[in-house]
C-alpha cells in the first residue's frame, strides 16, 4: 500500500472493499499537501472500517465513509446456516457419510433443533436484528445485549428480551451469536472466563470480526467435555487471508468458513450502491443527494 501511495501523483478519494490496512503512514503520504490532489476521503464498501486508522484520519482531515447495514441480510443468512450446522451437524455428517460410515454419520442423534432454543445475541445492529427475526421464525426465544441505545422499547419492537450483562446472557443461552464491531472494548471480549460460564453443550457463533473471540481459549474449551460450548462456528479470525492461521484448524468441534458471510451478489451490489451515494454526498452535500453514510467512532 505504501508503494501505491508513492506511485500516484495524488487523488482526493479512495474506495476499497477488502480489509486493506490504511495506517497513519499510508494515509499521511496520500494526504501530503505536495500532491496536486491530496487525499480527502476514503470509503469502504463494508460495515466496519477497523482497518482504517481513525485517529490519523481525524488529524489529517480525511473523512471516512462506509456502508452500515448493506450486508446485514447476507451475514444473517450465513449466521443461520452456521447455527443450523452447529446444531444438526450437517457438514460433519456429510463428511463422515462420504467415507461410507453410515452408523458414525447418524450418531449423536437426535440433535437439538432451533425451535425452543434460547438464543443470545451480543450486539444490536442491523445484522443482529435480522438474525433475531430469522431464529424467532424457527421458534427460538431471543435475548439481545446492546449498548444503552438498545432501549427496552427497542427490545419490545424487535420481539426479544433485553439482556443487561454479558455473563448472564452467556450463562442462560443455548447458543450465542456475536454481532459487535472490533474495537478496543470488544477485542478479546469472549475469552476463557466468558467461555467457562457458557452452558455445557451450547453453541458459539461469530460472524462479526476476528479478535473478538480468543481462539486459543476457544480451542481449549471445545476439547474439554462437559464445560462450556460443545461446538463453535466462526467465519472470522485474528489472522486471515494468505497468512491464515488459527488454533481451531483441526479441531473436530469447530466449523470454519473463510470470512464469506457477507459475500452474496445482492449484498455486494447494495453496498457498492450505498458507497457511491456516500461519495456523491461528500462531493455534493446538498440535501438533494440521499443516503450519505459517514463513519464515526
Amino acid at each position: 500500500m505504501v508503494a501505491a501511495a508513492e506511485r500516484f501523483s495524488g487523488f482526493d478519494g479512495l474506495k476499497f472493499r477488502a480489509g486493506i490496512p490504511l495506517d497513519a503512514t499510508v494515509l499521511g503520504r496520500l494526504a501530503d499537501p505536495a500532491h496536486d490532489q491530496p487525499l480527502r476521503v476514503v470509503g469502504r464498501a463494508a460495515t466496519g472500517v477497523d482497518t482504517v486508522d481513525a485517529a490519523a484520519c481525524r488529524r489529517l482531515g480525511i473523512e471516512v465513509l462506509s456502508t452500515p447495514g448493506a450486508y446485514a441480510v447476507a451475514v444473517a443468512e450465513h449466521t443461520l446456516a452456521l447455527v443450523l450446522d452447529g446444531l444438526r451437524g450437517v457438514s460433519r455428517r456429510s463428511a463422515v457419510l462420504h467415507s461410507g460410515r453410515w452408523a458414525d454419520a447418524a450418531g449423536a442423534s437426535p440433535a437439538q433443533g432451533l425451535a425452543g432454543c434460547r438464543v443470545g445475541l451480543v450486539g444490536a445492529g442491523a445484522t443482529a436484528r435480522e438474525v433475531a427475526r430469522l431464529v424467532r421464525a424457527f421458534g427460538a426465544t431471543v435475548a439481545v445485549l446492546g449498548t444503552s441505545r438498545f432501549t427496552p422499547e427497542a427490545a419490545r419492537e424487535w420481539g426479544v428480551e433485553r439482556a443487561v450483562a454479558l455473563p448472564a446472557l452467556l450463562a442462560s443461552s443455548d447458543l450465542v451469536s456475536l454481532h459487535v464491531p472490533l474495537s478496543a472494548e470488544t477485542r478479546g471480549m469472549v475469552g476463557a472466563g466468558e467461555l467457562g460460564v457458557m452452558r455445557p453443550g451450547s453453541l458459539l457463533v461469530c460472524t462479526a470480526r476476528g479478535g473478538i473471540v480468543d481462539e486459543d481459549a476457544l480451542d481449549a474449551v471445545l476439547r474439554t467435555p462437559d464445560r462450556g460450548p460443545a461446538v463453535a462456528a466462526l467465519d472470522v479470525f485474528a489472522v486471515e487471508g494468505e497468512r491464515f492461521a488459527s488454533p481451531l484448524t483441526g479441531n473436530p468441534h469447530a466449523i470454519l468458513t473463510p470470512h464469506v458471510a457477507g459475500m452474496t451478489w445482492s449484498a455486494m451490489i447494495e453496498s457498492s450502491r450505498r458507497l457511491v451515494a456516500a461519495f456523491a454526498g461528500f462531493y455534493d452535500p446538498s440535501p438533494a443527494v440521499p443516503n450519505r453514510r459517514l463513519f464515526t467512532e
